[in-house]
C-alpha cells in the first residue's frame, strides 16, 4: 500500500464520519427548509392567481345578475320580467357556486402544501449519503443519485505538489 493510499484511507476514515455526523444533518435541514420555502412560494402564487381569476369571474356573474334584475325591473310585462328574474337567479347561483369552489380550492391547496412540505422534509432527512472509495474513481451516493468523483490519488498528489511547491518557495526566499 502506497503513501497516497494510506493517506486516502486515513483522511476518509477520519473525515467522512465527522462529515456525516456534523455537516450532513445541517445540509439535510437546509434542504428541507429550502423545499418548504419553495412550496410556500408556489402555493402563494397559485392562490393569488386563483383568487384573481375567481374574483373576476364572480364579479362578472354578479354584474350579469344585476343587469338581468335591472331588465326584470324595467320589463313591460310579467312574462318578460319573470324571464329576466330567472336569468338573474341563475347568475346569482353561478356567483355563489364560484365562492364555494374557491373555498374548496383553497382548502385543497392547504392540504397539498402540508403534504408536500412533509414529504420533502422527510425525503431530505431520510436521504442517506455514502462514499465508495474502494475503486480508482470514488463514487458519491446521495439518495438515488450517484456521482463519480475524481480519483483521490490525484487530489492527494495535487495537494502534496502544492505543499512541496510552497515549501520550495519558502526555502528559496530564506
Amino acid at each position: 500500500m502506497g503513501i497516497a493510499d494510506v493517506a486516502k484511507k486515513i483522511v476518509i476514515e477520519t473525515s467522512w464520519p465527522w462529515f456525516k455526523k456534523y455537516i450532513w444533518p445541517t445540509i439535510q435541514v437546509q434542504m428541507a427548509e429550502l423545499a418548504s420555502y419553495y412550496v410556500e412560494k408556489t402555493k402563494k402564487e397559485i392562490k393569488h392567481w386563483a383568487n384573481e381569476k375567481v374574483s373576476k369571474i364572480e364579479q362578472e356573474a354578479q354584474q350579469k345578475a344585476q343587469e338581468a334584475q335591472g331588465k326584470a325591473d324595467a320589463a313591460v310585462n310579467d312574462a318578460e320580467a319573470e324571464k329576466h328574474r330567472a336569468v338573474a337567479q341563475v347568475w346569482r347561483e353561478v356567483a355563489a357556486q364560484l365562492k364555494r369552489d374557491s373555498a374548496e380550492i383553497k382548502q385543497k391547496l392547504e392540504a397539498i402544501e402540508a403534504e408536500v412540505k412533509f414529504e420533502s422534509a422527510t425525503m431530505a432527512i431520510d436521504m442517506d449519503i455514502k462514499v465508495d472509495t474502494t475503486t480508482e474513481k470514488p463514487v458519491l451516493r446521495i439518495g438515488e443519485k450517484v456521482q463519480e468523483l475524481p480519483p483521490l490519488t490525484k487530489l492527494f498528489l495535487r495537494g502534496t505538489e502544492e505543499v512541496i511547491s510552497e515549501s520550495q518557495h519558502r526555502s528559496r526566499n530564506r
